[in-house]
């Protein structure tokens, strides 16, 4: 069956031709989702802990894909909590997760609560130790977010190093 050509479409025509709209009373469509909920339950009981991974994976690309496309530094997808999100989903301790990414502990400790930034190196680690599945470049642009956020928001630090100048082209 071909299927018919909507580029000419907005999404959102794309959904309003493609889904239909329900008839349910606000009772009806709370027991829907109760029992799509329960659904869903039973069909990650039954998904295997490399398929449970894949999933979380997929939900933390998602996520950092949907963060991109906002213009704004949010410390609540910082790089960090992205990290910590990351070990959580395969379930490692800090200490552990380290040593598999042939990184100092103390060093991604600092990196968790904010004290260090991470390098290319990091993303590089962590591309391969997510068997591509959450690239370097994707890391990299959480970290880019907070480099531009501070290099535009740290104004002490900018007067301090504007001190450092010797010669501006202003000054001509």
């Amino acid at each position: 069956m071909k299927m018919p050509d909507v580029s000419h479409l907005t999404p959102e025509e794309i959904v309003e031709a493609y889904v239909f709209p329900h008839d349910l009373t606000p009772e009806e469509k709370a027991e829907a989702d109760k029992e799509m909920l329960r659904l869903r339950d039973i069909a990650f009981s039954k998904m295997t802990e490399k398929e449970l991974l894949s999933s979380e994976l997929m939900r933390l690309w998602c996520h950092m894909n949907e963060y991109f496309k906002t213009n704004k530094y949010d410390k609540e997808h910082d790089f960090a909590v992205y990290l910590q999100q990351y070990i959580h989903a395969f379930k490692k301790k800090q200490i552990d997760f380290a040593g598999e990414i042939g990184l100092h502990p103390t060093k991604l400790n600092q990196i968790l609560n904010g004290k260090a930034m991470p390098n290319a190196a990091l993303t590089y680690r962590l591309e391969k130790h997510s068997g591509g599945a959450i690239k370097a470049h994707m890391w990299w642009q959480l970290i880019a977010k907070r480099i531009e956020h501070d290099i535009t928001n740290d104004i002490d630090a900018k007067r301090r190093e504007e001190k450092k100048v010797t010669f501006s082209l202003e000054n001509t």
